[in-house]
């Protein structure tokens, strides 16, 4: 995005002036020229080349982007100020860590990373695929700041008669709810024996 700055001299000479960018978006805003000679009485034009990265340091909403326009002659400066409304993008990585555990029991680790630019707000969820596979998980709710992180324990337990009479892989899905966007599911999975092929009881 381009933007355009008018620098006025009011004065019965003509003057050299240096315009330099202030706040956040001075990284990332170039100047088209940095000074300008305005003729007395006369007016300039700078180029502002707006380049906001999408990266979580620069948060989606109202960002004030202002200019310094200074003289050589100490005192002699002038500021002012507009407003640039930085776009919303998502970036919500959810994995599960890790994704088999062998026993009867066993407790995962849901990642959500956050590469947007603003705050993502979700609850947690999950289920078994057989409905007697049990999944807790805490904490429910997660708030999870721009380049953040945020975690939440999965507890996977199936019934200890069907433990031992019956194994093999229990599968299960945790679902992340965004307030804002579509829900992200991942899969895990327990993995059983039956007490013919293993007696102990991890538990």
């Amino acid at each position: 995005m381009i933007v355009e700055a008018v620098v006025l001299n009011p004065g019965p000479d003509d003057r050299r002036y240096a315009v330099q960018v202030l706040g956040s978006a001075e990284s990332w805003t170039s100047l088209e020229p940095p000074s300008v000679t305005v003729p007395a009485g006369g007016r300039a034009l700078v180029a502002l080349h707006l380049h906001p990265p999408r990266a979580p340091h620069v948060r989606s909403g109202a960002t004030p982007v202002g200019l310094l326009v200074s003289a050589p002659e100490p005192g002699e400066h002038a500021t002012t100020e507009g407003v640039l409304e930085i776009a919303r993008f998502r970036g919500l990585d959810v994995r599960l860590f890790p994704s088999v555990r062998h026993g009867r029991s066993g407790t995962f680790e849901l990642l959500l990373r956050n590469d947007g630019n603003e705050v993502v707000r979700a609850t947690v969820a999950g289920r078994g695929d057989a409905e007697d596979l049990t999944v807790s998980c805490s904490p429910e709710t997660l708030a999870v700041f721009p380049g953040g992180e945020a975690v939440s324990q999965i507890r996977v337990r199936s019934p200890r008669q069907l433990w031992r009479e019956v194994g093999g892989a229990r599968s299960f899905r945790v679902v992340v709810h965004p307030t804002v966007d579509d829900p992200i599911g991942v899969r895990g999975a327990l993995i059983t024996r039956s007490a013919t092929t293993d007696s102990r009881d991890p538990g």
